[in-house]
């Protein structure tokens, strides 16, 4: 029992006699009754933000692109007087034939559209695009410009609604619903 006893007091002896022990640190000074205050140094540095980058994002939108080609029509056959009712000229009609864009992106785009017909098609045929939205013209090679998208206002986007209209014909065999060709939007960066 006294070597435990004995062992225990020794062991508080040693750790009683720790010290702890600090690193100095080469920008300290020691203050004194002759030194009451010292300066320390503050520094600083600048680091440039980054650009945000520009973000191209556009949401593009369209309705039923279902077109018919109606023959020229010399009416109906009168009977009575042998002579033919009102006729109807050739031409086209549409469902809702309209492609919406909305710019989101944080610069200004061109939107470009533009219509490949099949090469199937044996007859003239050429689609075009035109607008009726306010301050905004399609031009001759299909192109407008949407302004870029401003902060915190993302149902203020500026759009374009591009309607699609067909000259030409279709060959008389031509079957129901078969596509007759492909629209293409292509979206870019303005450039000045």
């Amino acid at each position: 029992m006294k070597k435990f006893i004995s062992l225990a007091l020794a062991l508080m002896l040693v750790m009683s006699l720790s010290v702890t022990a600090f690193a100095a640190d080469n920008t300290s000074t020691e203050l004194n009754d002759n030194k009451k205050s010292d300066t320390i140094a503050v520094t600083g540095t600048y680091k440039a933000g980054t650009a945000g980058g520009t973000v191209i994002s556009v949401h593009v939108a369209w309705t039923d692109m279902s077109f018919t080609y109606n023959a020229e029509s010399s009416g109906k056959w009168q009977p009575g007087t042998h002579t033919y009712g009102e006729g109807t000229e050739a031409g086209w009609s549409e469902s809702k034939n309209s492609i919406t864009v909305t710019n989101h992106s944080n610069v200004d785009v061109t939107a470009t559209f533009a219509f490949a017909k099949d090469a199937a098609v044996t007859t003239e045929l050429t689609g075009s695009f035109s607008t009726s939205t306010a301050g905004k013209t399609i031009d001759a090679n299909g192109a407008v410009v949407l302004t870029a998208g401003e902060i915190n206002k993302p149902t203020e986007a500026d759009e374009v609604e591009a309607k699609m209209t067909l000259t030409g014909s279709l060959p008389a065999d031509w079957e129901a619903n078969k596509e007759i060709g492909k629209i293409t939007v292509t979206i870019a960066k303005k450039t000045n």
